[in-house]
């Protein structure tokens, strides 16, 4: 049984009689629609009003559980199977489409959507979006940019979520990512945001890689690290990434 299959029948049994009865006549009316994207914008549409009921349906296969996304993803997911849609087309129109509630959907549910990557513009567009809900639908708790961001990318979206004053241990994917760009990236920002008397988000060392650091951010390491160590937001995200950096401060020795 395919993943999509898997969440239908989640869905189903999850949700109360009379909106499983719509959800399953929504199924169908995608299947039988001479304009299947057509119907699948309406009934998309619909969906908040026709649940009223479910709030959280927890499932083994995406990591939102919110009952309406899941519901949107379902209906996304159906059409592009069933009537064999084009990807790239269909998520770009329903995107385009949708309020920002379903934006939010389609993008927590692209790794069930888009499991080869092939509409991943519409993602990187969807990367600079000003919404904070819709940008951290697409950034947290969700591995489709790091199977398919290229990495300028995928740096540009950890260094956006950083911006956004946002934590990246949910970044999934990230330790497979690490670059040297990325991580003298995010060493820039950690010295920009000290200069500044601000502080970044804690876990930005997880973006880091010491081995990675260029000369230049090697002769500024002492203090920047110093520097960070006083500050308590970060003393515990920085003493475990030295400790598995295999890295001793030369005031430490």
């Amino acid at each position: 049984m395919s993943k999509l299959n898997v969440m239908i029948n989640l869905v189903q049994r999850a949700l109360h009689k009379q909106e499983r009865l719509w959800f399953e006549g929504a199924l169908d009316k995608l299947k039988e629609d001479d304009d299947p994207l057509e119907s699948l914008l309406f009934l998309s549409a619909c969906v908040k009003r026709k649940l009223t009921q479910i709030q959280q349906i927890d499932n083994p296969i995406l990591t939102t559980n919110d009952s309406a996304e899941l519901v949107r993803i379902c209906l996304c997911g159906f059409a592009l199977v069933y009537r064999d849609l084009e990807i790239p087309s269909t998520l770009k129109a329903y995107y385009q489409a949708g309020d920002s509630s379903e934006k939010t959907a389609m993008l927590s549910g692209l790794v069930l959507l888009d499991p080869e990557g092939v509409g991943v513009d519409i993602a990187v567009r969807a990367a600079r979006v000003n919404s904070l809900d819709e940008f951290s639908a697409l950034a947290l708790n969700n591995l489709y940019p790091a199977l398919h961001f290229e990495q300028l990318n995928f740096n540009q979206l950890v260094l956006k979520t950083l911006f956004n004053g946002l934590q990246i241990d949910t970044v999934l994917g990230l330790n497979d990512r690490l670059s040297p760009q990325l991580s003298n990236m995010c060493f820039s920002y950690l010295i920009e945001q000290a200069l500044a008397r601000r502080s970044p988000p804690s876990s930005i060392w997880l973006a880091i890689r010491f081995r990675d650091l260029d000369d230049e951010h090697l002769a500024m390491f002492e203090q920047y690290v110093s520097h960070y160590l006083q500050d308590t937001a970060h003393q515990t995200y920085l003493q475990s990434w030295l400790k598995g950096q295999d890295v001793s401060l030369l005031g430490s020795q």
